[in-house]
């Protein structure tokens, strides 16, 4: 029994990170949801049925947008959702900052994450054997 690498299955390749970290920042903004309408019922900025009506969207918008993160559309999806929290406050003042924090942190995840799969992509195609001659 021999016990080289040669031999060991392939290992896994590693998750792409931006639908990672994009699915990260959307799944903590459903629980920001929560806390907005928790805010807005006890402000009483509008009709009870408004707010769980815009807090049940909101959740549904961030749901479907983390789980089409690996598609074009979940990241389109993802970015409307953070200009809705910024837009937030228009009605509660204090969403400019949280949903302004939003934005810093998902602009944050989409740079960040691209440029891990980058270079993940570019190292292993350099370690990769080459089809041909060069």
């Amino acid at each position: 029994m021999t016990s080289s690498a040669a031999g060991a299955a392939p290992s896994k390749p590693p998750r792409p990170a931006r639908p990672l970290f994009c699915t990260s920042v959307l799944w903590l903004e459903v629980l920001l949801v929560l806390f907005v309408v928790l805010v807005g019922f006890g402000l009483r900025v509008a009709d009870p049925a408004v707010i769980v009506a815009a807090g049940a969207v909101m959740t549904v918008l961030c749901a479907v947008a983390a789980r089409l993160q690996r598609t074009r559309i979940g990241l389109v999806l993802g970015s409307i959702a953070q200009v809705i929290f910024l837009l937030g406050g228009l009605v509660i003042p204090a969403m400019w900052f949280v949903g302004g924090v939003f934005i810093v942190v998902w602009i944050t995840a989409v740079w960040l994450g691209t440029k891990i799969d980058r270079e993940r992509a570019q190292r292993q195609a350099a370690d990769s054997p080459s089809a041909g001659p060069s």
